[in-house]
């Protein structure tokens, strides 16, 4: 038996053949930093990161002698409310999301009598220098400014990943402006059909003639009625409901995915996190994986510049912020309540840190260590029963 293609489509790989790369390379294709607000894969990547950590909260603490508490102040009520337009939540998912595509985001702390009353972040920024000292300009709601260095939050990115993404919104933005053009008939070769010959091979003359008759049956509208010979066989694959195929779009399709695998370890996040598609992955491995490559550098940088730009030098002897990321590493309600039941039970967590743990408010009395009287070491169990026993018994002649 012998199969044969009704056209004829391009026989190489999409890498020996060259074809579909070649067009791509010819179409020139700028990129700018715009351009990465315009890719769905990169913007969805970006709103995990920005959104995971502005789903996070921030929080400030004062060191003990022993420990350090978690403190509510004014500038702690300020930061749930940043300035009139946002919340924490939105103002931070923002700033990162400005950082993640500039690099760098610049953000303005405005101030009354020493004090911090609102933040700002500062579109089109750009960092100069003016008799030795360091201005940032920009734009805040549609106005021009100029900040003192020192008066800003400076978030900086580990690494500029536009210089990494460049050449791959370049070749995406080729494969879209090749889709709009119209291929050439290289390109264009759709398998309609498929002809099954049982027996000997076709020679070289048959497969030509076959294909033209069947060429022209298919693209005539009169006479569109094949006749075959015996042990012929003509599948139609539009016919039998399975999607025609296109060679050029499985080309493409291939070239996209592999530009969007790219974009998602450039980012360190796992596909799973950007796609419902993917759900045969492991989601809380997922999140362990983005935590530990991309989240916790950002986190620290977050911290160690809100805790130097927005407290005072005498605040920063013995307070700092923190936030917590406790949220993306603890597992399902079940497993975090079997791991505090161990945890308060062996002693190794008190009833209070295990309500800080679950953001749950603080209560009298739930400071202290416990431990479970049903354990005892084996040495001493008979002469615990026996202590247990005799004060447990009721004395003779004291019945009531």
């Amino acid at each position: 038996m012998k199969i044969e293609n009704y056209t004829e489509a391009p026989k190489k790989s999409l890498y020996n053949s060259g074809t579909l790369e070649d067009l791509i390379t010819e179409i020139s294709t700028n990129v700018t930093r715009e351009d990465l607000r315009r890719d769905s894969t990169v913007m969805s990547c970006i709103s995990v990161l920005s959104g995971y950590i502005a789903s996070m909260s921030l929080q400030l603490f004062k060191t003990r002698e022993k420990d350090s508490i978690r403190i509510n102040n004014d500038l702690t009520e300020l930061l749930k409310r940043p300035n009139i337009l946002y919340n924490y939540f939105d103002f931070i998912k923002e700033a990162l999301q400005e950082m993640l595509i500039n690099k760098e985001v610049f953000i303005k702390i405005s101030t009354k009598k020493g004090q911090v009353i609102g933040l700002d972040i500062i579109k089109n920024a750009t960092l100069f220098e003016t008799s030795k000292q360091y201005f940032v300009g920009g734009m805040i709601n549609n106005q021009t400014v100029k900040v003192n260095y020192a008066n800003c939050l400076h978030f900086r990115d580990s690494f500029d990943r536009f210089k990494a993404l460049e050449n791959i919104i370049a070749t995406k933005k080729s494969v879209s402006k090749l889709i709009n053009r119209s291929y050439d008939s290289n390109l264009q070769n759709v398998i309609k059909g498929i002809i099954t010959v049982e027996g000997e091979a076709l020679s070289d003359d048959t497969k030509i003639y076959l294909k033209r008759a069947f060429n022209k049956v298919l693209n005539s509208g009169e006479d569109n009625i094949a006749v075959l010979e015996e042990g012929m066989k003509f599948d139609s694959i539009q016919g039998n409901g399975v999607q025609s195929y296109s060679f050029a779009e499985s080309q493409v399709k291939e070239i996209l995915a592999i530009q969007d695998d790219k974009i998602h370890q450039i980012f360190n996040v796992p596909k799973v996190l950007t796609s419902i598609s993917e759900g045969s992955y492991n989601l809380s491995e997922a999140q362990k994986s983005l935590f530990i490559e991309s989240l916790l550098p950002v986190i620290k940088m977050i911290e160690n510049e809100m805790t130097y730009k927005l407290l005072t030098s005498i605040e920063r002897e013995t307070m700092y912020f923190r936030i917590n990321y406790e949220s993306i590493l603890r597992g399902s309600s079940l497993d975090r309540a079997n791991f505090y039941k161990t945890m308060k039970e062996t002693g190794l967590m008190t009833i209070e840190e295990i309500r800080a743990k679950e953001n749950l408010p603080y209560i009298d009395g739930t400071d202290d260590l416990m431990a479970s009287l049903n354990y005892v070491p084996l040495s001493e169990w008979k002469e615990y029963v026996t202590r247990r026993d005799t004060v447990t018994s009721v004395p003779s002649g004291t019945e009531q």
